[in-house]
């Protein structure tokens, strides 16, 4: 939910329709927040895929290829309509990122300590990394920035697929074997916990149709007496 507000937000400056500094003061620090947030959940989703998958003695690596590649197939259909419809077209986005991480997080699933250690790795080494660029772009799927190089959406291996990482040892420490380590009482009515539930199990598809569905509400608002419809 915070992701599709902050594109609502993003579309309103990229289309000049409202000005925000999305490039200055807070707004980097909250974009940056939301993408954390983003994998963190999907480091745990896929701890809690996994140990369902355990108890049901269907843990197969075939079943996370297909499922990476599926993903993986989504992020260059986005690739290729950005390439087609606007600058900066997205290359190695969230999408490209899930689904190779799914791949790839294949041999870490079992060895939860090893994938944290992991995973710092990777946050850390993105440090001496940061203000570098390099004369080729074959390896900005990694992280090595090549010069002059602008993307809409860009989420390299270092250092987002170490804050999956991150979020399987997290997935780990809060549900082990597929049952949650903290008990609390819901306070939540049954009505809005459902919605929730409703957006997450469908989190791809809103993803995929989020944003078309913001820019023809935008272009409809825009093109319409938006006085009167108020």
């Amino acid at each position: 939910m915070m992701m599709v507000c902050f594109h609502v937000i993003y579309d309103l400056n990229y289309f000049g329709l409202h000005e925000f500094y999305i490039h200055s003061g807070l707004w980097p620090s909250v974009a940056r927040f939301i993408a954390t947030f983003f994998l963190l959940l999907v480091g745990v989703s896929l701890h809690l895929s996994y140990s369902r998958n355990l108890l049901r003695g269907e843990v197969k690596f075939s079943k996370y290829l297909r499922r990476g590649l599926f993903i993986f197939f989504w992020g260059m259909v986005i690739t290729l309509t950005t390439w087609l419809l606007v600058e900066n077209f997205i290359v190695f986005g969230i999408l490209h990122l899930i689904g190779v991480s799914v791949i790839l997080v294949y041999p870490f699933l079992r060895f939860y300590w090893m994938a944290l250690l992991q995973g710092g790795m990777l946050l850390y080494l993105d440090r001496f990394l940061d203000g570098y660029t390099f004369d080729y772009p074959w390896f900005l799927w990694l992280g090595l920035i090549p010069k002059n190089f602008h993307s809409l959406d860009y989420f390299p291996i270092i250092p987002w697929f170490g804050m999956i990482m991150v979020g399987l040892f997290l997935g780990r420490s809060l549900y082990p074997d597929y049952k949650r380590r903290l008990s609390f009482r819901a306070h939540s009515p049954p009505s809005s916990t459902k919605l929730i539930c409703l957006l997450g199990k469908n989190s791809l598809l809103i993803y995929l149709a989020h944003q078309p569905l913001i820019l023809c509400i935008l272009y409809f608002l825009c093109t319409q007496d938006v006085g009167h419809i108020l």
